[in-house]
Order: C-alpha cells, then structure tokens, then sequence
C-alpha cells in the first residue's frame, strides 16, 4: 500500500503544531518579563532590543504551522471528496462552504 497523504499532512502538521507549542511558551515567557521592563519604566525600544521574540514573533514556527494546516486540510478534503462525499457534506463536516471545499480540491489537484 502507498503513502498515505492524509496521514503524512497530519504527522507534520503535529510536529509543526510540537515547534509552534515550544515557541508560543517561549513568547509567553518573553511577554512576562516584557510586562515586568515595561513595569519598572523601561522603553518600549528597550524591550524589544533586549528580546528579540517579540519583534520576530511572526517570524518564527507559526507560518510553518499554517502552511502545514493548509496541506493537511487540501489533503484531507480531496481524499474524503475522492472517497465520495460531495462538496456540500465534506463543507458541512469541516465547517467551511462548499466553495472553500472546492478551492481546497483544485489546489490539491494541482499539486498533485
């Protein structure tokens, strides 16, 4: 039996969700000790040049993180479309209209 796509999107998308996890408690932890600067008078300027998290915050695992949903999403929709399910149920089940169904099976098409 060949790959399953469905199950390698999901498997990135969980470890792209583990690297979004262990950034997002590291911002957190830079946001604390932003508030405690800010607190005791610091700059704005100040904090963010003593921590870069919070200026790079987009930068970082997020984008991964939504790039992989994305896949998982296209492939799970043309698989579950391919499987026989309509537009409308699958937009039904995954709470998203039928034409966001049928945007996510055209991109996947064309990736394929």
């Amino acid at each position: 039996m060949s790959e399953d796509p469905v199950l390698q999107a999901m498997s990135e998308l969980a470890a792209a969700l583990r690297r979004f996890a262990v950034e997002a408690d590291e911002v957190s932890t830079s946001f604390q000790r932003a508030a405690r600067m800010r607190e005791t008078g610091a700059s704005h300027r100040d904090i963010a040049e003593s921590d870069g998290a919070l200026v790079g915050l987009m930068a970082g695992s997020l984008p991964a993180m939504l790039d992989a949903l994305g896949q998982f999403r296209r492939r799970q929709a043309r698989a579950l479309y391919d499987e026989g399910l309509s537009m409308g149920k699958l937009g039904k089940l995954l709470r998203i209209s039928r034409q966001r169904v049928a945007i996510l099976i055209s991109q996947q098409r064309a990736l394929d």
